[in-house]
Parts: C-alpha cells; structure tokens; sequence
C-alpha cells in the first residue's frame, strides 16, 4: 500500500510541475492544499477503475505497464486539468503574501 500512495503522490507532483511550469510557487501551494489532493485522488480513483476494466484481462507485465501508463503525469496533463476552485487558490494565496 506504500508503494501505491508514493506513485500516486510523485505523480501528483509530476502533474503540479507540467500542470504550472513557469509557476514553483504555485506548484507548492497546490502542493499543501488539501483540496488539490482530494481531486487528484478523486481522478486517480477514476482511472483505477477505468485500469480494473479495460487492463485486467491482460497479461501481468502488460497489465502493469497499463497502470503506469493510465496514471502518467505526461498523459495526465493531456487529459486532466483541476477545477477552476482549486486553480484559483494559488492566485489567491500569491496575492495575499
């Protein structure tokens, strides 16, 4: 279960870098915010069982590359953007310091 909330963390990561290239600042705050995580693991959710549907039935080694590649920040970022509420808080918080 580590290994699982690690990949899921550094790919959370990953995405906020591609997600806000030019914006570190942004990246970390989106980093501390719990709203941020919620949706992302709401996403990841969604593609675990998107993964149980199309990739199960797969042999072991391809079913894995299947996972990894389903919860990628580089496709992620292709496929997936945060709400507007949650994008707002690094304007917000930016402005206040």
């Amino acid at each position: 279960m580590e290994q699982y909330a690690m990949f899921q963390y550094e790919q959370g990561l990953a995405y906020l870098e591609k997600y806000l290239p030019a914006d570190v600042d942004g990246q970390r705050i989106l980093e501390r915010e719990a709203m941020f995580w919620a949706w992302w693991k709401m996403c990841w959710y969604r593609r675990d069982e998107q993964f149980l549907v199309d990739c199960i039935e797969a042999e072991s080694h391809l079913a894995l590359n299947c996972y990894y590649y389903i919860h990628d920040a580089d496709e992620l970022i292709q496929d997936i953007k945060p709400p507007k509420h949650i994008s707002r808080v690094t304007l917000l918080t930016q402005k206040s310091q």
